[in-house]
């Protein structure tokens, strides 16, 4: 008997990677795609957050508070800007009222709260209670709807000298922690 092989090709996909079961029953539900903004974050050239989120709220045109998703208990999340290719996306249904929708307010626990530099540098700030994000588009919803959300951060690409200078720092630490030869000798 003689075995004969078979090479798929190259562009074949496995059928259960990531999340495509889920997507072949989601095709009817909405997803809302939010690209957000924060000048603050912009003047300072911050590329990640990591942040306690306790609440995500939207304020429409008129200033109205409407709150989207409460977090129970302490969870980091760590937040990258868009040009890293991550994204937050609500697990469960989210409900919105009618209206124009401009802002996203993010509340978070002042504890513990990190940003870090395009150019790898961590700063620990503790003195805001939330951050307002300006959507880039405003939202405009005419009837009630439920559907699930994914939040764009558009924070400050990460720059290329990061691996030159981890790979610095390391050999750094290891000549730290090397003894030194000349006084074993003496």
């Amino acid at each position: 008997m003689e075995k004969t092989r078979f090479y798929p090709p190259v562009w074949a996909t496995a059928p259960f990677t990531y999340d495509v079961v889920r997507q072949w029953y989601v095709h009817d539900k909405s997803v809302k795609e939010l690209v957000l903004k924060n000048a603050f974050l912009e003047s300072y050239e911050v590329s990640e957050l990591d942040l306690n989120i306790t609440k995500l709220a939207v304020i429409d045109t008129d200033g109205n508070e409407q709150p989207i998703i409460d977090f129970p208990g302490q969870n980091s999340v760590k937040i990258k800007g868009m040009s890293s290719g991550h994204f937050l996306k609500s697990s469960d249904i989210v409900s919105w009222k009618p209206g124009t929708y401009s802002i996203l307010r993010v509340y978070f626990d002042k504890e513990n709260m990190e940003f870090i530099q395009g150019d790898g540098t961590v700063k620990t700030v503790s003195r805001f209670d939330y951050f307002d994000f300006t959507l880039e588009k405003e939202l405009t919803l005419t009837k009630s709807e439920e559907t699930e959300i994914k939040l764009w951060f558009d924070l400050a690409p990460k720059r290329g000298n990061n691996l030159f200078r981890l790979f610095n720092d390391w050999i750094k630490r290891k000549k730290e922690l090397l003894p030194r030869l000349a006084s074993d000798l003496g």
